[in-house]
């Protein structure tokens, strides 16, 4: 039996289908995002990994989705996000403590 699938499904699946493959990837996009992101300038670790997670989960997707501006985006934005919580949430949360402690007022 023959699928056929929409040229957004094939991206969706693509991306999924990559995901656990690409993790060691993701973790390093993750960690230059702690970089680019200084602390101090977050009121709060909620709203530091959510710039954290949801940037670099687009980072991360713009390497397989050429149009951001679509529902399928997204979509896969999200769920990489949530993922990139799930995983590394504590680890950010550490990073962020860490540098708010020793570098903010």
């Amino acid at each position: 039996m023959k699928y056929i699938i929409t040229e957004s499904q094939k991206d969706r699946v693509q991306v999924l289908r990559r995901t656990e493959e690409d993790w060691g990837w993701i973790r390093d996009i993750v960690n230059e995002g702690l970089d680019m992101y200084y602390p101090c300038d977050f009121k709060n670790e909620k709203q530091y990994i959510e710039r954290v997670s949801v940037d670099s989960a687009n980072t991360y997707l713009h390497n397989y989705l050429d149009n951001w501006q679509t529902k399928e985006f997204s979509q896969l934005s999200d769920y990489i996000s949530s993922l990139i919580k799930e995983r590394m949430g504590n680890e950010i949360v550490e990073f962020y403590q860490y540098r708010k402690e020793d570098e903010c007022d």
